[in-house]
């Protein structure tokens, strides 16, 4: 990724030397550097370069991108639940029907329902709610390692329940 931030981070300036031409190709340019960022670890840098385009990009398809790629990183790199959650509902501020929305849409909504589950896991069938959370965590918001203790957790803390049984068999299916 060191490379490749290099080049977009060269880019970037040649872009930005240019009296505003290739504003839009700018834009994408820190998204890029933004995404090299993320894939090094380097979440701080990351957000707050996706926080500059978000803020000279307002309105456009780059910063719902940008914010769509905040909370992202925010619910998946630092499991920012709520944070990313907050992340994904400026998507729309910004590009209202971009395929971003849509997506960002989607992630909060799974994010929800995994807070609801944990909420009432004491209400109902405790093991039923753990296994559907660790269902949520794996098929909707694909975070296998999550899951794959959420189902153990299951298969441990409640033996003689059948959802201890569907744990076990979820765990080897997922290996």
């Amino acid at each position: 990724f060191s490379e490749a931030e290099r080049v977009f981070r060269a880019l970037l300036d040649e872009v930005t030397d240019a009296l505003g031409v290739g504003r839009e190709a700018a834009g994408k340019a820190r998204l890029r550097v933004a995404e090299c960022l993320d894939g090094r670890g380097e979440y701080d840098e990351a957000l707050k370069m996706l926080e500059t385009v978000v803020e000279d990009y307002q309105r456009t398809a780059l910063a719902a991108e940008a914010q769509y790629t905040a909370g992202y990183i925010l619910e998946v790199h630092r499991r920012d639940y709520d944070g990313a959650r907050t992340a994904y509902a400026k998507v729309r501020e910004h590009a209202a029907s971009s395929q971003f929305a849509t997506r960002a849409d989607a992630r909060s909504a799974n994010l929800r329902r995994l807070r609801a589950l944990r909420a009432t896991s004491t209400e109902t069938d405790p093991a039923e709610t753990a296994l559907a959370a660790a269902e949520l965590l794996l098929l909707d918001l694909e975070k296998p390692e999550e899951a794959l203790a959420q189902y153990d957790v299951v298969r441990r803390r409640y033996p003689h329940n059948e959802a201890a049984r569907k744990a076990a068999f979820a765990i080897a299916w997922t290996h």
